[in-house]
């Protein structure tokens, strides 16, 4: 199937090749992003650096109507047009290889950005994915399918088969959207590196198929996949068996680790005796060695799961919300209790019961929230735990009862000609100090150029006092300028070096 790539290649090639009236159509679509930053704090220096990004991708239009179409994609590319490259060993590269995850640019010494082999094995665009995809009938009057080969994309469930986890890693064949009387089905077929990770480990055979249907009211889907020998599958129903009720179920297993997920739903909304009301409730119960190799493993930018696997591991348990509007208040009610494992034991217990409430006052938006979470859970290689007295060697527990409050008031303030956006943020947590955050802005009508945004954040934690003050300009001609001046505040993917920083930088998408 590699050889699908050099293909799409040589198609391309020929196409921009042949005579204008007789080429397909070819769209080049990505962007170029440089930038040029005065960083604070490079080995205890001020160095000045810069950073070419450039993504492409190709599209090949063939056929009536383009309905087939060829498509390239290449992974980003980094060039430090102002720095040298060094490798994570920090050993100097040339200064003409594009940055890749394991490169890091070392500012203030001279790089540069051109002339680069374009599609070369170390130094130049590199193929991320290539496919062939054609949408129509595979007979006249049929219906119309999607049909892609090459690299694929299977996005049949979080819990077998997620976009993000087979997105160019499976190659082969996919087919998508076909009906057969009330039923609609999907599959593919394809090899994949049994790592991962590692591109040049071993290669198995994946193969599957998803289905859906909606049968007298009741809305059924499941999808199957077969890494090697591995099987895993998901099974969902969905149904209302009376008005304002929705009732969810899923069940999904993992073959290659005896290991099963099971999840069920229910809503309420409505009801004449809870007017305004909705009730929400749930039962889980995770295994906690489901993991089937292409399932969703998605996270935030601060590193917390947000897919629904690792945020229900190992918990057996259940969970109800109330929530309704009372004179212009939102309120929200919940309780969540579960049994958490590890492996097959049971390590423990946790109760979390949270209430909040969020309104709009005189132009202020106000909210607030209480959570109690109390747990007896003693985990033996829990990296969020602590150590209390009595555990056995290598055993960590977490805190028997924490509680945090949180409160927030934001709104815009006139001031003269200028109108301020202030927030306020105050965490209150049993365990820790006391957490306040403040954010202001505004833009300023300055002489000349007319539009500066102005901004300013502090967190007070405890005694810690962080905090950052900036401007940014947008130039008429689309260059976007940038002054910093911080401490170090640091919060989640907000953070700035201690001291002044400054860039420039223009972006160009086509």
């Amino acid at each position: 199937m590699r050889k699908l790539t050099v293909a799409l290649v040589a198609l391309l090639t020929c196409a921009i090749a042949l005579p204008a009236v007789a080429a397909p159509k070819v769209d080049v679509t990505g962007s170029l992003d440089t930038s040029i930053k005065l960083d604070p704090n490079v080995n205890g220096e001020s160095k000045v650096f810069g950073e070419s990004d450039l993504r492409l991708n190709l599209g090949i239009g063939l056929g009536a109507g383009d309905a087939i179409k060829a498509v390239i994609e290449f992974a980003p590319i980094k060039w430090a047009p102002l720095g040298a490259i060094t490798d994570e060993n920090n050993q100097m590269l040339n200064n003409d290889k594009p940055l890749g995850s394991d490169v890091t640019v070392n500012p203030g010494t001279l790089g540069k950005l051109t002339p680069a082999q374009i599609l070369g094995p170390e130094n130049g665009l590199t193929i991320d994915k290539a496919y062939l995809e054609t949408a129509g009938a595979y007979w006249p009057g049929g219906p119309q399918v999607v049909t892609r080969l090459g690299d694929l994309a299977v996005d049949y469930s979080p819990y077998v088969a997620a976009k993000s986890a087979t997105d160019g890693v499976i190659e082969g064949a996919q087919m998508t959207g076909m009906p057969i009387g009330p039923v609609t089905i999907s599959g593919f077929y394809g090899w994949a590196p049994d790592n991962p990770d590692d591109p040049v480990s071993n290669t198995i055979v994946v193969r599957g198929a998803s289905a859906g249907a909606s049968i007298q009211g009741v809305d059924l889907s499941g999808s199957m996949v077969k890494a090697g020998e591995n099987l895993s599958y998901v099974g969902q129903a969905a149904f209302s068996p009376m008005q304002n009720m929705t009732i969810t179920g899923t069940y999904a297993a993992d073959e290659a680790h005896s290991a099963a997920a099971r999840k069920v739903e229910g809503t309420i909304t409505g009801l004449p005796v809870l007017s305004g009301v909705t009730v929400k409730a749930g039962y889980r119960d995770f295994d906690w060695a489901f993991d089937p190799k292409y399932r969703d493993r998605s996270e935030d930018d601060d590193g917390n799961w947000t897919n629904v696997v690792d945020q229900n591991r190992g918990q057996r348990g259940f969970n109800a919300e109330v929530s309704t509007a009372l004179h212009g208040v939102n309120l929200t009610g919940s309780i969540d209790q579960h049994e958490q494992r590890e492996d097959a034991n049971v390590i423990g217990q946790r109760r979390i019961f949270t209430v909040g409430a969020d309104t709009e006052l005189r132009g202020f938006k106000l909210s607030g929230a209480y959570k109690l979470t109390t747990s007896n859970v003693i985990w033996t290689n829990g990296d969020n735990a602590q150590n209390y007295g009595g555990l056995e060697e290598g055993q960590k527990a977490e805190a028997p009862e924490v509680t945090t409050i949180e409160l927030g008031a934001e709104r815009t303030f006139p001031v003269g000609m200028l109108a301020i956006d202030a927030k306020y943020g105050l965490t209150l947590n049993s365990n820790e100090p006391a957490i306040h955050d403040v954010q202001a802005s505004t833009v300023l009508p300055v002489p000349v150029l007319n539009a500066v945004e102005v901004s300013g954040k502090a967190r007070l934690n405890g005694e810690q006092l962080s905090y950052v003050a900036g401007a940014g300009y947008v130039a008429p001609n689309g260059i976007k300028f940038a002054v910093n001046y911080s401490n170090g505040y640091e919060v989640g993917d907000d953070s700035y070096e201690a001291g002044l920083s400054a860039s420039a930088d223009l972006k160009v998408e086509f």
